[in-house]
Parts: C-alpha cells; sequence; structure tokens
C-alpha cells in the first residue's frame, strides 16, 4: 500500500486541487476529515475549525485521534494520497498535522507533494472562504507558516529518503497545478 502525502498550508488550494484530481480515480483520504468526522460523534467539537484548537486544550486527546486517523489510513490498501497539513497554526503556535508517530504508521511512503501558493493568493482566498474559520494573519506570518511547512515536509522527505515535489498552485491556473500534481503521482507511485 504505497501512499504520497500532499500537504500545504490553509488556503493554498490544497484540498480543491486533490478534489479535481480525485474525479480521476485516485484515492484520496483527507487524515483533518477522518479527525473530524470522530471528534463530532464523540461532541468533542461542533465543526472542522475546532479541531485545530482541541490540542490546546486536550493534548492527548488531540494525539490519539491523529493516531488513529493515520492508522486507518495505514490499514487501506491500494495507491492512497493522503490530503494533511505538516503543520497546523492554531493560535500563533504551529502543532505537527503530520507527526513523526504517524509516519511511522505509514509503511511505503513514496514522497511528499507540497502545494505552494503566493501570499496574495492565500489572503485572498481566505477571505473569499465562507464557509470555514480562517487565521487572520498579515502577510509576514503567513510567510512563516509557509516556511514552517516546507522545512518540516523537507525534513521527512529526507529522513525517508524520498522525493519532495513542490507545486504552485495560482489563482486561475488550476489546470496547470493539476496536471503537475498528476504528472508527480504518476511518478512516485511507479516506483
Amino acid at each position: 500500500m504505497p501512499f504520497v502525502v500532499v500537504v500545504g498550508v490553509q488556503a493554498s488550494g490544497k484540498t480543491t486541487l486533490l478534489k479535481e484530481i480525485g474525479r480521476a480515480g485516485i484515492r484520496i483520504m483527507n487524515t483533518g476529515d477522518i479527525m473530524m468526522d470522530f471528534a463530532v460523534k464523540k461532541k468533542y467539537i461542533k465543526n472542522r475549525d475546532e479541531l485545530r484548537y482541541l490540542d490546546a486544550n486536550n493534548r492527548n486527546l488531540y494525539k490519539k485521534m491523529q493516531t488513529s486517523a493515520f492508522a486507518n489510513v495505514g490499514r487501506m490498501s491500494g495507491n492512497i494520497v493522503i490530503d494533511t497539513h505538516a503543520t497546523v497554526k492554531a493560535a500563533n503556535r504551529h502543532i505537527p498535522g503530520l507527526p513523526y508517530s504517524a509516519i511511522k504508521l505509514l509503511k511505503d511512503i513514496r514522497g511528499f507533494v507540497y502545494i505552494d501558493s503566493s501570499i496574495e493568493d492565500i489572503v485572498n482566498r481566505r477571505k473569499k472562504d465562507r464557509s470555514r474559520k480562517r487565521e487572520d494573519d498579515s502577510p509576514t506570518e503567513i510567510a512563516t507558516d509557509k516556511s514552517v511547512a516546507v522545512a518540516v515536509t523537507s525534513y521527512y522527505a529526507s529522513v525517508l529518503n524520498t522525493p519532495m515535489y513542490i507545486i504552485e498552485n495560482k489563482n486561475g491556473h488550476m489546470k496547470d497545478a493539476s496536471f503537475e500534481l498528476r504528472k508527480a503521482l504518476s511518478e512516485l507511485f511507479k516506483k
């Protein structure tokens, strides 16, 4: 069961891109959705955006939900793309969205893809997205978030000796980013 991990900061367009390529039959698992479903059923949270603040209130519960989500994905068969975050920003702190303990549960990670977007595109997407409670970060804070996410992702790629792709997802150019993502996934799953 090979895996490719796709990450990006909030509003990089990562999940939108993955939904686009998912229409072509690529199996995508969003670990945040798995965690959210569990937490909502247990009445720990009411919506997705409360999930990132759960760690501050109950760190052990958050870790347990992460471990459970990645363990569930790790037991699946076939080529699987994991939609997650390298880190999740909540209240001026970064918490692991992809902790090393989770990586150990995924036995055959073929590589990582970081979906990048300009700071301007991220700011605009966050303002337009009324379905989510997005952080109202300054451009400097977004640049820091991007740097932290790339650092964490490149670290894991280095530790696992796997490739890391960086794909630019510019507003109005989703077809280009989708093409590049499909190409990267094809190369990674061929190994």
